[in-house]
């Protein structure tokens, strides 16, 4: 069975025009080195989104930055998991904001 919600790392300034457009897949500045098409990255547990917040991912981001957590509701939706990372989902096409809600970072 497929797990129903996801999970994307964002910073908090960035969740007003997540909230109105959705996600939508970019090479940013995260991804332009290890990516060559623009897409969208979500860990697939709450497990695994806790140990990449505690061991790499806070490294990403300007240390003043303020993170937002976005549960995303993925029935249904189309998503590949690349090079057996069971850990991470990777989405070509927009996410709807209709599926996308925010949580406190652990």
């Amino acid at each position: 069975m497929k797990p129903n919600l996801f999970y994307h790392v964002t910073e908090s300034s960035s969740v007003p025009s997540i909230l109105k457009e959705g996600l939508q897949p970019r090479l940013g500045p995260r991804s332009d080195v290890m990516e060559d098409a623009p897409a969208i990255f979500c860990f697939t547990s709450h497990e695994a989104m806790e140990d990449g917040v505690a061991n790499w991912m806070t490294e990403e981001f300007d240390e003043e930055a303020c993170l937002s957590l976005l549960v995303i509701d993925v029935t249904g939706l189309d998503y590949e998991i690349r090079n057996g990372v069971d850990w991470e989902a990777c989405f070509t096409v927009p996410i709807p904001p209709d599926r996308i809600t925010v949580q406190e970072l652990p």
